[in-house]
């Protein structure tokens, strides 16, 4: 987790948690679609610097995560072999665009992601917003995602 240097509000802790897998999957979708250019490639690229961008205008965290997800399978498929198998997997041009992202959010945003193998990003999410609330009670936090998996998350304090 990363002390964010936007911070406006240093006396009450506001952690902000961006589902990275989630967040740039749903760009990508939109931005690029089945057919790959290079233009809907820089579009996307930029869609989620603006993304990103955005939720630390809006919500002037004091903390900050960004979680994604390590490419492969995890613990859970291993319990449950029908975990997420209806999903399709990623397109090569994004796991490649992953790799020129990541290291620009790192540089922007000051942000290194929070990548944990064999452990799905929605579990390194929730454990963040658990040892949050221990650690800060009363304290905000926000979970960026449209993974309805997170609604589980929200609390008083807890927003998605």
């Amino acid at each position: 987790m990363t002390t964010a240097p936007q911070a406006s509000h240093a006396a009450s802790p506001h952690l902000v948690t961006i589902d990275g897998s989630n967040i740039t999957r749903t760009l990508y979708e939109l931005e690029v679609g089945a057919e790959y250019t290079q233009e809907k490639g820089r579009r996307w690229l930029n869609s989620c610097m603006t993304a990103v961008a955005t939720i630390f205008m809006e919500q002037s965290p004091t903390h900050a995560a960004l979680v994604v997800d390590v490419p492969g399978q995890t613990w859970r498929h291993r319990i449950a072999p029908e975990y997420q198998a209806h999903r399709k997997a990623a397109p090569e041009m994004y796991r490649k665009g992953m790799e020129l992202l990541l290291p620009r959010l790192e540089q922007a945003a000051r942000l290194k992601p929070i990548c944990i193998a064999d452990v799905d990003g929605d579990d390194v999410i929730a454990t963040l917003i658990a040892r949050w609330e221990r650690r800060f009670p009363g304290a905000t936090a926000v979970v960026c995602s449209n993974d309805k998996d997170m609604l589980g998350l929200i609390t008083d304090q807890v927003t998605i």
